[in-house]
């Protein structure tokens, strides 16, 4: 994949790093990322001259602008304004979702009331369950509309890695092995990545045992809710949605974590897991 031609390399030879949002200092010249930005940062060339020495004494100190999240004491040397709330905040609480916008309610309500009306009633109506839809009772229509609903409930509660792309994310309600303190859990994974790391992550979030890196340990496996078929961990999760084959996910589907024997291909307490959960 050809690199984007985004931000500029810092300009000190020991940093060089790509930096999306580069200051240019306005005494050299010279490009430099937020950590080398300030005068004696860089090492500034021009800052013992006479030029700077006027400068320096004429102007107050550098401004700077403080961030708006609570308990962040982060300061940016350009303004970083949301444009909702119209407060500022630094690079790492510049999204809405990092410093949970007042505003992003306020905006949904105004442009779509008739849609958010609608989505909630059809929320409210529904009940939350953790076991898969049985769409073989509905019709295709409704089976599809179901589908997205419980898909749109998952979303809410989900949790996973905020660094994964949006467009990247796969959301699945992970059923827990049996004698867990929590019966299930929803998550969102990376599409790209295989469903080894996808276990270890869940695991991870869940709190619970996994000796997967132990050999003759008993596996935390995958299987998918519906059929009980084994996920292969080498399988990326990507191959495995809308398979033609025997493992059939989807986006919101239920998945079922569960300690096997290396050798099994398919799950055989299915009930018992979604039944538990």
């Amino acid at each position: 994949m050809a690199e984007l031609d985004i931000g500029q390399h810092c300009s000190l030879p020991t940093c060089k790093q790509l930096d999306f949002l580069p200051c240019k200092c306005d005494l050299c010249g010279l490009i430099f990322c937020k950590d080398h930005a300030a005068y004696d940062a860089h090492s500034c060339s021009e800052y013992g001259s006479a030029a700077a020495y006027g400068k320096k004494h004429s102007e107050s100190t550098p401004v700077s602008y403080a961030c708006s999240e609570s308990g962040c004491s982060s300061r940016e040397l350009i303004e970083i304004k949301c444009g909702l709330c119209d407060n500022c905040y630094c690079l790492a609480h510049r999204h809405y979702d990092d410093h949970k916008c007042t505003g992003v309610a306020d905006v949904r309500e105004e442009k779509h009331p008739k849609t958010t009306e609608l989505v909630n009633k059809m929320l409210n109506a529904i009940p939350a369950t953790s076991k898969p839809l049985n769409t073989a009772k509905l019709s295709a229509k409704s089976a599809a509309t179901a589908s997205k609903i419980a898909l749109i409930k998952l979303k809410q509660k989900a949790i996973g890695d905020k660094s994964i792309p949006e467009t990247d994310r796969v959301f699945f309600n992970v059923i827990l092995p049996l004698g867990s303190r929590k019966k299930s859990l929803p998550m969102y994974f990376n599409q790209s990545w295989c469903v080894g790391k996808a276990i270890d992550k869940a695991a991870l979030a869940a709190s619970i045992l996994n000796k997967n890196n132990i050999a003759g340990e008993r596996r935390l496996c995958m299987f998918e809710a519906s059929s009980g078929q084994l996920c292969p961990s080498g399988r990326t999760i990507s191959s495995l949605l809308n398979d033609s084959g025997d493992i059939s996910l989807y986006n919101g589907a239920a998945v079922i974590l569960e300690y096997a024997e290396e050798t099994t291909e398919q799950l055989t307490s299915v009930d018992s897991c979604l039944s538990a959960s």
